[in-house]
């Protein structure tokens, strides 16, 4: 599933973005299987070059948090963590 994404900078400007979070759900031998991606910064407490951003961090992580809880209550599995580097 691709769709715009918002994300807010440090000073808490909102920003749209395509890409921001890709879903992808596929069908496995033993079930349904979904993968989480993101292409932006601004989730963790560092940008891609290693600097601390952690306004933006503050604004965004929490909200990329609760997505992941409520995909896990629909999907009724708890999240197994990813290759933090896959998307790098």
């Amino acid at each position: 599933m691709l769709s715009t994404g918002e994300w807010s900078d440090a000073d808490g400007a909102r920003h749209r973005e395509e890409r921001l979070v890709e879903l992808t759900v596929s069908a496995e031998p033993l079930g349904l299987s979904a993968d989480v991606a993101v292409f932006h910064d601004v989730w963790g407490p560092f940008d891609f070059r290693g600097s601390p951003h952690p306004a933006a961090h503050r604004h965004n992580a929490p909200r990329l948090a609760a997505a992941l809880r409520e995909l896990e209550t629909l999907l009724g599995v708890p999240a197994e963590p990813g290759d933090a580097s896959a998307g790098l």
